[in-house]
């Protein structure tokens, strides 16, 4: 026995546009769809985040910062008045390198200088 060709027409149901009634053309009950689910759909667990590398470091490895003293920036500034502004060796700060002592005079003490000698001479 052949199987029974079917039509479905989707009609909207009366001022409703959430309710849709099928209509079969075969001798067949009509079937009712289930109503749709009002919940809002449940949402996707969020991706596992892909295991990331460690950034390589470079250098030595951070270790405890020390904070410059007032009394080290003033050795700082003796040494540049005796000696200039171009030997700075290990030694003229206890427990700081050459390339300290020149960084803390190239971007602390220089600028606190020049910005002090500026706002005197505005005066």
């Amino acid at each position: 026995m052949p199987a029974a060709k079917r039509t479905v027409t989707l009609v909207p149901v009366d001022g409703e546009d959430t309710k849709i009634k099928l209509e079969l053309d075969s001798d067949q009950e009509e079937k009712k769809p289930q109503p749709k689910d009002t919940k809002t759909p449940a949402k996707r667990p969020a991706p596992e985040p892909k295991p990331t590398k460690e950034p390589v470091r470079r250098g030595r490895p951070p270790g405890p910062v020390n904070r410059w003293t007032s009394d080290e920036y003033k050795l700082v500034h003796a040494q540049v008045i005796k000696n200039g502004a171009r030997n700075f060796d290990d030694g003229i700060v206890p427990g700081r390198s050459g390339q300290q002592v020149r960084n803390a005079w190239v971007q602390v003490v220089l600028p606190t200088c020049s910005k002090a000698l500026e706002e005197k001479g505005a005066r």
